[in-house]
């Protein structure tokens, strides 16, 4: 029995299986039965459905079939004498419904369209960009709590879960990692999680990836890029150099200053960082947050309907000083026993004579878990920070 080695190729609606370089001269007489199935994944389970039963002359050299986006399917093949249907060489192959390079390609040039033309409809030329102190993650309390009590308080990479962006991308049901945003989401969250962008974006130690454009069917007003973030060399890093657009300082999402003080992101998009390493959480930077503005409607932008979202929530209670309406201090914090443990031991490492903390930069080292002097500050310097547009024009 001879095995083939098929070849195939995707693309976000149609799959193509390649088998002309396996024995074209041997089976050129020969025939093809060729069966699609797809694989559904639902409660930990795998259901495997049959869609396509083919019988097609091995000449034709491959075969394609219309997809649905995101979905995965299992190709096999045999091959059988014309004479008796007996079975002389078999193939099979899994694959998934995801963009190709050109879909990719294109879904970037997008991304970097719609900044630019945004920035031209509002006669923005100068200011695309905003200073980002803060980078949020939104769960729900449990989701802490079980980081906090069973993890060790480690928040480990995860894969993404929401089916807000497109079904088809590379990086769904492959890479694991963890969502920052620049704005806060809830949806069916009740708390968020603040990270230092120098904490996940060192441009030194990790390397950008485009991962994703898309908006949402209520809000087609907002729309979200994606950015990978990978350590230099690590697994997720070389995952995504074969199969990712790279982004190097020069693209319009994210601009990082010489001596990484401050960071800006563009203002016509809400961008995500999704980093693929483990962080240590800490658990005075957990706050509740509160919803305040919905979703819209309809989007013809990239032609793509999505499932329900949440809200986008413009949450900057403890961006305020001295009123007790808008500071996060009136909202009950379930994690203070947490935060009261966590200072003890901060105290006692600050203590010691071997403190691991860096003064160049005024934050902990990653075996330290005490406060970042910036957590006690109500107001974050994306807001108060002195802006110089001819200052920064120097560092672009």
């Amino acid at each position: 029995m001879v095995q083939l080695d098929l070849k195939v190729t995707t693309s976000a609606t149609k799959c193509t299986v390649h088998w002309g370089n396996c024995g074209r001269n041997k089976f050129k007489n020969h025939y093809v039965q060729l069966y699609v199935f797809s694989r559904i994944v639902k409660y930990s389970s795998t259901v495997t459905k049959a869609l396509l039963n083919e019988r097609i002359q091995f000449s034709a050299l491959e075969y394609s079939w219309d997809t649905d986006s995101g979905s995965s399917y299992v190709v096999q093949l045999e091959v059988k004498d014309p004479n008796d249907d007996r079975v002389v060489a078999i193939g099979k192959h899994q694959l998934r419904a995801c963009f190709s390079n050109a879909d990719l390609e294109k879904l970037y040039k997008k991304a970097v369209h719609h900044c630019h033309q945004s920035e031209q409809n509002k006669g923005d030329y100068t200011r695309q960009l905003k200073l980002v102190g803060k980078l949020y993650r939104c769960k729900p309390q449990q989701y802490w709590q079980d980081i906090l009590d069973f993890n060790d308080g480690i928040m480990e990479p995860c894969p993404i879960k929401d089916e807000i962006e497109h079904a088809e991308n590379r990086i769904n049901s492959t890479l694991e990692g963890l969502l920052f945003s620049t704005e806060l989401n809830k949806g069916s969250t009740d708390f968020k999680y603040h990270v230092y962008p120098e904490e996940i974006l060192h441009p030194y130690e990790v390397n950008f990836y485009f991962g994703d454009f898309y908006c949402t069917a209520n809000n087609p007003k907002t729309h979200f890029v994606t950015i990978v973030v990978c350590k230099k060399l690590s697994p997720s890093d070389i995952f995504c150099t074969n199969n990712l657009h790279s982004l190097n300082m020069g693209n319009p999402f994210l601009k990082i200053g010489l001596t990484m003080s401050w960071y800006e992101m563009n203002k016509h998009v809400v961008t995500e960082f999704f980093y693929t390493e483990e962080l240590s959480l800490m658990p005075n930077r957990l706050k509740r947050i509160k919803e305040t503005v919905p979703y819209c409607d309809k989007c013809t932008l990239n032609n793509r309907d999505f499932g329900y979202y949440g809200n986008v929530v413009n949450d900057h209670d403890d961006r305020y000083k001295g009123n007790p309406e808008s500071d996060d201090s009136d909202l009950d914090n379930p994690f203070k026993e947490y935060i009261s443990n966590s200072s003890e031991q901060s105290n006692n490492d600050q203590n010691s004579d071997d403190l691991p903390y860096d003064d160049s930069v005024g934050a902990a080292s990653e075996d330290c878990d005490y406060y970042d002097p910036r957590d006690d500050d109500p107001t974050p310097y994306d807001d108060d920070f002195p802006y110089d547009d001819n200052y920064y024009d120097d560092y672009r």
